[in-house]
């Protein structure tokens, strides 16, 4: 109970202290300003994600592989797909559970989600040797042997422990993903505040077939609030996704899908502040728990005296008018004679005007167009080592490109080439001697 008192109160003193929790992937609200918006959370010495330097990396013979169960899942077991606005997240409901790999304790799995780029070269949060994947996926678990929730286990060290694994484009589709493919079609609008059931796959259908190859580091979630309570892992070897399906993922958060929030009641900022918290946690729809937030955030008000207006972040984006100072709508466009007697509107300048609020509302048009087809990046760029060490479980760092198995292919032909050139060379001396 101690346990759960003090999460509590480190994650809603995390939000009253910035007021708001409001945070995107782009602008002034983007990840180059959350160390600003969030300073308790997100300005830590030991923030996710990072650049994985595979030559400096050190072997440790420790982590061995991992346990992971029930895979298959256990009947009736199902995954629910979400869109929150950030990503995609699929919340697990079912005893999935993982350990071993040098991890200190027996873990449950929570959700996982996907992190992606609108272009190939980038995506991924984590990088390796600088070089990042098109998406990542986060399977997040946390230590279930010794809290009761997530939402305990989020703000303690070593608490959560989170499987990073890297998806490159394959030619063909991924059949794991696929279902999830699908149900993001009944999840397109992140306001509708809708999910997708589906029947729980095994996690290993998400995980590269050697699970024993990892890089090890102890790190942070990478969102707000950014809470340093992660033992990070992120398997050597990538995943693959088609070209179909990577679009359906960047698609997913274009602008178009945020049609506005449909309120069947005014909510108060701390109801905001308690739904935006279960949302990212994967707590969302948990009754109990969203009670006992709201009466916590409520006695943090109380003790610390928290004002409760929230403080405007900038000024709101100003309407786009073709001269400066302009606005056809609501300034009168007048003929002053020089007699100083009012005059109407002559022809002419009727016409000019309309053709002004014309060209103003096509520019509009035109201005959100482009928005609606704005591919979105959902990814924190990488945040500095700060002389943390990265283990590795296994000898060898060397990567193996996508490529190595067309080029593997096409060995034996090249050894072929190679012996048929040596005898060719072989008769042609004979040959020659020969006639000499």
């Amino acid at each position: 109970m101690e346990h759960h008192i003090f999460s509590l109160s480190v994650i809603f003193t995390f939000l009253l202290q910035n007021d708001a929790a409001k945070w995107t992937y782009d602008g002034d609200l983007g990840p180059r300003h959350w160390h600003k918006l969030f300073p308790d959370g997100c300005s830590g010495k030991q923030q996710s994600p990072i650049d994985i330097t595979t030559q400096s990396s050190e072997h440790d013979p420790k982590l061995g592989d991992f346990a992971i169960w029930h895979d298959p899942p256990k009947p009736g077991s199902l995954f629910k797909v979400k869109n929150n606005g950030h990503s995609i997240t699929i919340e697990t409901l079912g005893p999935f559970h993982v350990t071993n790999g040098g991890l200190p304790s027996v873990y449950s799995t929570a959700q996982f989600h996907f992190h992606w780029g609108h272009a190939n070269h980038q995506g991924s949060e984590h990088l390796i040797d600088n070089r990042a994947s098109p998406l990542e996926l986060h399977v997040v678990n946390y230590d279930s042997e010794n809290y009761q929730s997530l939402p305990m286990a989020m703000v303690q060290p070593q608490g959560l422990a989170v499987l990073g694994v890297m998806y490159e484009i394959g030619e063909e589709d991924n059949p794991a993903l696929e279902p999830i493919i699908q149900a993001m079609k009944h999840v397109e609008d992140p306001e509708d505040d809708h999910h997708h059931e589906l029947p729980a796959q095994r996690i290993r259908n998400f995980l590269p077939e050697d699970t024993s190859k990892y890089y090890r580091y102890n790190g942070s979630l990478t969102t707000p609030g950014c809470f340093e309570s992660v033992i990070w892992t992120v398997f050597h070897d990538p995943m693959y996704i088609s070209v179909r399906q990577m679009m359906a993922f960047r698609k997913i958060l274009q602008n178009k899908r945020h049609k506005g929030k449909k309120h069947h009641k005014r909510e108060t900022k701390d109801e905001k502040l308690v739904e935006e918290v279960l949302e990212e946690s994967g707590m969302a729809g948990d009754k109990l728990q969203q009670m006992e937030l709201e009466m916590t955030l409520e006695e943090d008000k109380a003790k610390d005296n928290v004002p409760t207006e929230t403080p405007t972040l900038g000024e709101p984006p100003k309407k786009f008018y073709l001269h400066h100072g302009e606005n056809p709508n609501t300034d009168k466009m007048q003929n002053v004679s020089q007699s100083g007697n009012e005059q109407s509107y002559t022809e002419s300048e009727k016409h000019l005007e309309q053709i002004v609020v014309k060209l103003e509302h096509e520019n509009e048009q035109l201005i959100e167009e482009i928005e609606r087809l704005k591919l979105v990046d959902n990814f924190r760029p990488v945040q500095p080592l700060n002389g943390r060490i990265i283990y590795r479980s296994f000898d060898s760092f060397v990567r193996k490109p996508a490529s190595q198995e067309i080029k593997d292919s096409t060995e034996p032909c090249n050894s072929s080439i190679k012996i048929l050139s040596s005898w060719t060379v072989l008769l042609i001396t004979i040959f020659v001697s020969f006639f000499r």
